[in-house]
């Protein structure tokens, strides 16, 4: 006897165009709920990243702009027209003495050698400095963070020209400043679980971080990812893994070409990004269930009564003529074929009736 098989009949044709008439709008809602939410929820993490780093660069750029102007308006003194005199290394005292995080300032001739210093150590050469040679270039001050032996911590030395009366450069004016303002500034910096600053120089040697204890000399961050991405012009918000953790971060640059990188983890960043996918989640889940128990029952509804009626059908072509239709009471196309089935039973009987008579 051959077995049947599987038959792709009128029920599970009815419960598949019901599930996907269904189901389909609600995917569909959902997966529009779900980009949206994700744009909008990505655009205010990234911007929350953006925000931070304006705050942290407008502050180190505030603090540099404020070393500046002291130490340009002290370069327009008249005592330092002639900066080796009594006069000019009195007004570098007077700068010394009027700010607390200046801890020495000295002028240095165009070979780069002292002419006078406020500590009154023996003359030195600074030729070689950044913060010089950046000057002597014609840029309108230089900048250099060093590791201080003196301090015994990063210091950061700025520099400006002094002026003649034709506006040429006779000489430089150089201060040495403490960092700690800056590191404070950077160091207390965090937000949320993971996230935090750090800054950089313009060649990656890290100036202050809350998870690198700076000693003895500056460390090189110039392989880190961030700076990697910010060398290569990648544009913000920058995304790379670091010891194995996925980080996305906002990388700016200072008035004075620091680094200023602002980082969160991705997960912590995105997390309201996951926890609306679970809340619509949550809430497709309910409807979808719903949709297809009624696409169930929907399509058993029409399917029960048909296979009702196919079975009285069978019965009836085997002789079985006599049958209680409920189904004639419908009102639609079924009740329609139910009633023709049984007006057929009854023309039948008659039929049947007349050939016994004869």
């Amino acid at each position: 006897m051959k077995r049947a098989g599987f038959r792709f009949g009128i029920f599970e044709r009815l419960s598949a165009v019901f599930v996907a008439v269904t189901l389909l709008p609600l995917l569909v809602i959902g997966a529009l709920a779900h980009g949206y939410i994700k744009h909008r929820e990505e655009k205010n993490a990234d911007e929350k990243l953006e925000l931070i780093s304006a705050r942290l660069t407008g502050q180190v750029d505030g603090w540099t702009r404020l070393n500046l102007d002291v130490q340009r308006t002290v370069s327009r003194m008249p005592a330092m027209r002639s900066p080796g005199s009594a006069p000019g290394a009195a007004a570098l005292g007077v700068l010394v003495a009027a700010e607390p995080w200046i801890s020495n300032a000295h002028v240095l001739d165009l070979s780069g050698n002292d002419l006078v210093r406020s500590d009154g150590k023996q003359p030195q050469s600074f030729a070689d400095r950044r913060y010089f040679t950046e000057v002597l270039s014609g840029a309108p001050y230089g900048s250099e963070v060093i590791f201080s032996r003196t301090l015994h911590k990063p210091a950061l030395s700025l520099a400006v020209p002094l002026l003649d009366d034709a506006q040429k450069t006779v000489a430089v004016l150089a201060v040495a400043s403490d960092l700690d303002s800056i590191s404070r500034s950077v160091e207390n910096l965090r937000f949320g679980e993971t996230g935090y600053a750090f800054l950089m120089q313009g060649d990656g040697t890290l100036i202050a971080s809350p998870r690198v204890h700076i000693r003895e000399e500056l460390p090189d961050f110039s392989h880190h990812p961030a700076y990697l991405a910010y060398k290569a012009g990648q544009p913000n918000p920058i995304s790379y893994i670091d010891n194995g953790r996925a980080i996305i971060a906002h990388v700016a640059k200072t008035e004075a070409g620091w680094v200023n990188v602002v980082q969160e983890d991705y997960d912590e960043s995105r997390a309201a990004v996951k926890q609306a996918d679970r809340l619509i989640l949550l809430m497709l889940l309910p409807a979808m269930a719903l949709a297809l128990i009624a696409a169930f029952l929907l399509s058993r509804n029409f399917t029960t009564p048909i296979r009702s009626l196919t079975t009285v059908a069978d019965q009836i072509s085997l002789g079985e003529l006599e049958h209680n239709i409920v189904q004639v009471g419908r009102r639609d196309e079924i009740g329609d074929l139910a009633r023709a089935i049984e007006r057929l039973a009854k023309s039948m009987k008659l039929a049947m009736a007349r050939l016994q008579k004869r």
